[in-house]
């Protein structure tokens, strides 16, 4: 099976991450997109690459995304070397993956601001406004739908999981009801193991959200059978 190339995103683990990555304005996210073809506000779908990895690497789905949607992919603020980013510095303590919650909410709003902004120039359909991302991009963006559902439609999870920290940030259950989540995992994922998927989907259950689950043999990465349940998980948005 031809897996799509998240490279240095995979090799990139917590572990291995600099001690202090070098900030960017978080403001000014930099961000590569891709027209819809079509009349009217387009569906938008903003993408959030992994952890050690840039705008380009998700870019290159755009060309598996319908044509009528917007696609937008954005660079995390936090740089680590040449080519490579994230959102917000992790580590591992024993078996538990630890963020800086600070950071994290600084990137959340800058993306948030992002799509603000985007919606503001009128080309974009808010009704139909789709964020998701790869592992540390995947938490991301669920963590932007939960604690800004108004800005949303729904969300994607690829390798991603359900991080602790943001739980008093959470919206209510009545404000979560409109969501829709896709989450995603390879059960050959040793980075994230896919316990972590079957966690996150439970506990988006909990909350109310219906979750498209696709998983299938792959390590961590995207592969052809998840993207192709996530386009079809897409034509829901209509």
């Amino acid at each position: 099976m031809f897996i799509l190339p998240f490279i240095m995103a995979a090799l990139m683990t917590p572990s291995t991450a600099p001690s202090q990555p070098i900030a960017t304005a978080p403001t000014e996210l930099v961000h590569v997109q891709r027209a819809a073809q079509g009349e009217g506000p387009a569906p938008l779908l903003v993408l959030l690459h992994g952890y050690g990895s840039n705008e380009r690497d998700l870019f290159a789905l755009a060309d598996r995304i319908p044509p009528a949607w917007m696609v937008v992919s954005v660079r995390g603020p936090l740089t680590l070397g040449p080519g490579s980013h994230a959102w917000y510095p992790v580590s591992r303590q024993g078996d538990r993956i630890v963020i800086d919650p600070a950071v994290e909410v600084e990137s959340r709003a800058a993306v948030v601001a992002l799509i603000a902004r985007l919606v503001k120039q009128g080309t974009v359909d808010a009704r139909r406004l789709v964020v998701a991302g790869f592992s540390q991009g995947a938490s991301l963006a669920e963590n932007i739908a939960l604690t800004h559902p108004d800005r949303l439609a729904g969300f994607g999870v690829f390798s991603g999981r359900y991080v602790q920290e943001i739980a008093p940030a959470v919206a209510a259950r009545p404000a979560l009801a409109h969501l829709k989540a896709f989450v995603s995992h390879g059960n050959g994922d040793h980075l994230l193991p896919a316990e972590l998927a079957a966690a996150n989907r439970a506990q988006l259950q909990a909350l109310g959200i219906p979750v498209t689950y696709a998983e299938d043999s792959t390590a961590h990465t995207i592969s052809p059978a998840q993207l192709d349940a996530f386009v079809v998980w897409l034509g829901s948005f209509q």
